[in-house]
């Protein structure tokens, strides 16, 4: 199931993230931004601040796909309490120019998605305490500048 939705949903460009023998297989895989070129400071603090408080969801490979782990479930199978409408962890390549965000749209700008997850609302949630996010002012404008170039 993974080989097909790569086989339709992936960038062409990303051929080697898909076949393990590629030269590159390893890097890509490994290092989820290899084609990330943070050139200012802002932009390489705000990928360490991604890494810390985004990666969790945002990891390899849905930095740059919008795939669910569909291989634990096997055929039709689901386990017990699984969330049947939840929604997918959304890819990140041009988010800047992706919005409105969220899966009911109800985040107009890049800057509401970032507030909303530095939020009390999002921290008090069940996401927000597995997962906090407290970031300081310039963590966000950094953070902000690094999403750009995604």
């Amino acid at each position: 199931m993974q080989a097909f939705q790569f086989s339709i949903f992936s960038d062409p460009r990303l051929a080697d993230l898909r076949d393990p023998n590629a030269p590159l297989h390893n890097k890509l895989v490994n290092d989820a931004f290899y084609t990330v070129n943070a050139q200012t400071k802002e932009q390489r603090r705000g990928r360490d601040v991604f890494e810390k408080n985004c990666m969790t969801c945002h990891n390899t490979p849905n930095v740059f796909n919008n795939l669910t782990n569909t291989e634990a479930l096997g055929n039709g199978v689901r386990p017990p309490n699984f969330p049947t409408f939840a929604p997918a962890v959304p890819q990140l390549r041009g988010v800047k120019d992706a919005g409105p965000y969220f899966h009911d749209n109800s985040m107009a700008t890049l800057e509401d998605v970032v507030d909303y997850f530095n939020s009390d609302e999002y921290n008090r949630s069940a996401d927000g305490k597995n997962f906090p996010i407290h970031m300081s002012r310039k963590e966000r404008s950094d953070l902000l500048e690094f999403l750009q170039i995604l």
